[in-house]
């Protein structure tokens, strides 16, 4: 149960003024809340959270004992980069409400973002594919059906961004005391 909870709030924090966020509510501003930008939205971020969750728990059944928590350190070192790095990525301008193109881009973004990293590392950390998988899932929905539902009125840009940054050192320095544990220094 503490990975699916885990993988919860690791979803619904590292989700929240993510790329992906930031897309879905760009999208929604623009196709004025088109029920379709939600749905495409939860589709992806189920299809991820479980590709990070049972991919992360594939990784781990074959690495095992100390390489699995380096595995951990290192996602949980990369989700913490991927929030501090300034991304200045321009929002597309959608000329066709193709769904196909939407998921595609859905999923191209949170394949490689912070959440789908840190589902990652609970179920390399936990063992429980399945449970945080599900926490992910659910989290990244929440995040999702928030920036659909608020595209208009979203906390101040700058506040976001220093909100991610201060979370992104704390998992960068989470990362680098893992990985000392993992390589028998601490």
């Amino acid at each position: 149960m503490p990975s699916l909870f885990l993988s919860f709030m690791a979803a619904v924090l590292a989700g929240f003024g993510g790329r992906d966020y930031r897309l879905v509510a760009h999208l929604s501003a623009r196709f004025d809340g088109s029920a379709m930008v939600l749905v495409l939205g939860l589709v992806s971020s189920l299809i991820t959270a479980a590709v990070a969750a049972f991919g992360g728990s594939a990784i781990a059944s074959i690495a095992g004992g100390n390489a699995g928590l380096m595995l951990a350190a290192l996602a949980l070192l990369w989700a913490g980069l991927e929030m501090t790095w300034p991304w200045r990525r321009a929002l597309p301008q959608e000329p066709t409400r193709s769904a196909f193109a939407i998921l595609a881009v859905l999923l191209a973004t949170q394949i490689g973002d912070a959440a789908r990293f840190l589902i990652l590392a609970v179920a390399v950390a936990t063992g429980s594919a399945l449970l945080s998988a599900m926490g992910g899932a659910i989290g990244g929905c929440a995040a999702i059906a928030l920036a659909w539902s608020e595209p208009g009125r979203a906390l101040p840009p700058a506040l976001v961004r220093r909100m991610r940054m201060m979370l992104g050192v704390v998992l960068v320095l989470s990362g680098a005391v893992l990985a000392m544990v993992a390589r028998g220094i601490v």
